[in-house]
């Protein structure tokens, strides 16, 4: 049996773990078993790229926040494509995935934000997706670790990863707070 190897990143590092996930793939295909999680990756290849990585990745899965700007990144929809199946989440835990054309244009809401960028946005959109989906114990498991590394942290010295991390937690709210108000959510044009 192959061992596995899953490659996930976050906006830029999402873009590179797409790179990394075709390269491993094709060196190592005979020794391993490749996948891809990514988060809020903007586009990464052109049309032959895509057809190339989805061939090679079938099951491979881009996250994509609601109005989160970067994934409709770059603009040139004609020479840039998205690789993978879309699964679009929301701030109340709605997820769609590979959304049609049709629900593409009913599922747009207000502009998109940097906010929505951010990793506590995400993490948000995850977690009530979770809890709408009976899945409160495996959530309540990964937060208590999540706790536990924080409070081993905070014992020791705060550092600027960690200011960073309470802002962008903060900045966050401000998605989060625009996308209940208004019930919508906005598409990427993908």
């Amino acid at each position: 049996r192959k061992r596995r190897i899953l490659v996930t990143g976050h906006s830029l590092g999402a873009a590179m773990a797409t790179l990394a996930a075709l390269d491993m793939k094709l060196r190592y295909h005979n020794e391993y078993d490749v996948q891809m999680i990514n988060v809020a990756s903007p586009r990464v290849g052109d049309p032959a790229f895509r057809k190339l990585f989805d061939s090679h990745f079938p099951s491979a899965l881009r996250l994509v926040f609601d109005r989160d700007l970067v994934p409709g990144i770059p603009k040139l929809i004609s020479l840039y494509e998205h690789v993978g199946h879309e699964a679009f989440i929301d701030g109340k835990g709605n997820v769609l995935i590979d959304r049609t054309p049709i629900e593409k244009s009913f599922v747009r809401g207000g502009k998109t934000s940097f906010a929505c960028h951010l990793i506590p946005t995400y993490e948000a959109g995850i977690n009530a997706h979770m809890q709408r989906n009976g899945h409160e114990p495996f959530l309540q498991r990964v937060n208590r670790t999540w706790e536990k590394i924080y409070e081993k942290k905070a014992k020791g010295k705060e550092d600027d990863d960690d200011n960073d991390f309470k802002d962008a937690k903060n900045n966050s709210k401000l998605c989060e707070g625009d996308a209940a108000g208004s019930g919508n959510v906005v598409a990427d044009e993908s």
